[in-house]
């Protein structure tokens, strides 16, 4: 039988309590507590050289051990092995580049690769249900209603319906006001499109068909997942970056804020305006509105004004291809 003294908390609170656990069989006891638990209900973090070694209970409980003793359940292969490459520092700094070069490949190939692998099979439920919370977290935080009369709504929206009106109605336009964001549009991955007043008010045009490119630019992210694969890619580095760390609160970062504050790839950009100018030829329409809009977020007046649009890459190179696109 092993025992061990060990500082412990109960996760109710931060008081610590020094007790002795015992291991029996294939069972920890508290002593002092009377409570105990099996081995496949721990977590048992792994031990380094110098640093105190943590058993996680499974309910929120968790007991610290002496710097210098340590705890291994039967076939623990991995947590010994560590314990062995530390004391061989060849051998480590070896293993911190290995572990330093696959923390680079995730952070930059790896994430999109498996971006691209996994955005077309994630349930169509979990996207909606995702977007759905980002939104109302927005809406709490950093959106108000409209100042848009109905009639502007209503016009947005049916024009924007008519140049889609041979296919399925996969998108919802969210009209919001927000003083934080100014003029801005974005898509959740849902297919929910937010487009804000500011936004609105810089399309001089009575038809609004630059509002209507912006939208259509919009859907393009959403038609090419590029959302999803975002947040995939971030949820990797955060999962890595709290592996490293040993903080994993990273993941629960609010997706909303998340894609407001984001940008898209060049990459992703590109392919957005593309689908922009096909949806607009499409419909004969000219992309010279979207490109005046453009212009005036590109503008020093407007640097104020837009946090997204004016930052997105090659903005210059967007709005020629734009005023190109019907000449």
């Amino acid at each position: 039988m092993q025992s061990f003294e060990v500082t412990y908390y109960d996760g109710k609170s931060s008081n610590a309590r020094q007790i002795t656990l015992e291991v029996r069989d294939n069972v920890v006891l508290l002593k002092e507590l009377g409570i105990g638990y099996n081995f496949d209900m721990l977590g048992v973090g792994v031990k380094l050289k110098g640093t105190p070694q943590t058993i996680d209970f499974g309910d929120g409980s968790y007991c610290v051990l002496k710097t210098d003793d340590h705890f291994s359940l039967p076939n623990a292969g991995f947590s010994r092995f560590v314990l062995w490459l530390e004391s061989k520092m060849r051998y480590a700094l070896l293993s911190l580049f290995i572990l330093a070069g696959v923390a680079v490949f995730i952070l930059t190939y790896g994430g999109e690769m498996l971006a691209d692998l996994l955005a077309d099979k994630i349930p169509q439920s979990v996207i909606e249900r995702v977007s759905k919370e980002a939104l109302r977290s927005l809406d709490e935080e950093y959106f108000r209603e409209s100042n848009l009369t109905k009639e502007q709504q209503e016009h947005i929206a049916s024009s924007f319906g008519k140049l889609f009106a041979q296919e399925e109605q996969n998108y919802k336009i969210h009209f919001r006001e927000s003083s934080w964001f100014g003029a801005n549009a974005f898509a959740l991955p849902s297919g929910d499109i937010v487009l804000l007043d500011a936004l609105v008010k810089m399309d001089e045009d009575e038809k609004y068909r630059g509002i209507m490119a912006v939208l259509a630019h919009e859907k393009g992210h959403v038609e090419y997942r590029h959302g999803v694969k975002m947040v995939i890619k971030s949820s990797v580095t955060s999962a890595l970056l709290g592996y490293l760390v040993g903080d994993f609160s990273g993941l629960m970062t609010s997706v909303g804020a998340f894609i407001m504050e984001a940008q898209y790839s060049q990459e992703f950009e590109k392919e957005a305006d593309a689908y922009a100018i096909a949806v607009m030829d499409g419909n004969n329409i000219s992309t010279k509105y979207i490109a005046d809009i453009f212009e005036k977020l590109n503008s020093d007046a407007a640097d104020n004004v837009s946090k997204m649009f004016s930052s997105h890459p090659a903005m210059g190179e967007r709005i020629k291809n734009f005023r190109e696109d019907r000449e």
